[in-house]
């Protein structure tokens, strides 16, 4: 059985994503979740992230790109690089407890 994200009650509760994400914004994180791994982490690829969590909605890669910029100043993800591939990870994945 593949592991199973469930996303908490207190990730809709929290104030910075309840009071400036809107219901667009928060589909994205909790698609963003479902995409990580069981530490947080995922392929910072915008056509990527598209085909995992709007597989057959018009999404555009700018638009999701943009979001991954804002949650990113936000501190809500981090991003990184290894060998010229980045990479996203939500840091506070497990002190959060949205998960």
């Amino acid at each position: 059985m593949a592991n199973a994200r469930v996303i908490r009650s207190n990730f809709f509760n929290d104030p910075l994503i309840a009071g400036k994400y809107d219901e667009k914004q928060r589909l994205l994180l909790i698609g963003l979740a479902c995409a990580s791994d069981d530490c947080g982490r995922f392929w910072w690829n915008p056509i990527n992230l598209k085909s995992i969590i709007y597989p057959t909605d018009n999404k555009q890669g700018k638009w999701i790109e943009k979001n991954l910029e804002l949650f990113y100043n936000d501190e809500i993800l981090c991003k990184y690089s290894v060998n010229n591939i980045e990479y996203g990870h939500f840091p506070s994945w497990f002190d959060k407890g949205f998960l």
